[in-house]
């Protein structure tokens, strides 16, 4: 049995970044960011995103849900090679 004083200390931290951190990173690492709060309003069940469904404005009231309350992101990795055969397609 380990003595009190021979116990491991640690230290846990809790991190928030705000919604242009995410999109900074995001744009870094995949190439992209994408923030579709309407089709998070649209098919959410809570009780905010329900409310937001009643009001116009849709468009305003997701920033206001991504920036106060939660945010909707999707990320999608890009390789040159898709990108390439993406162009050569179009």
């Amino acid at each position: 049995m380990s003595s009190p004083s021979a116990a491991r200390s640690t230290t846990i931290t809790c991190s928030t970044w705000g919604s242009a951190e995410h999109a900074r990173l995001s744009r870094a690492v995949f190439g992209n960011c994408e923030w579709p709060m309407e089709f998070y309003i649209a098919h959410a069940h809570g009780a905010f995103a329900g409310l937001c469904r009643k009001l116009p404005l849709r468009r305003f009231w997701g920033l206001v849900s991504r920036e106060f309350r939660m945010g909707f992101l999707v990320q999608r990795k890009v390789t040159p090679s898709c990108d390439s055969q993406r162009r050569n397609r179009d």
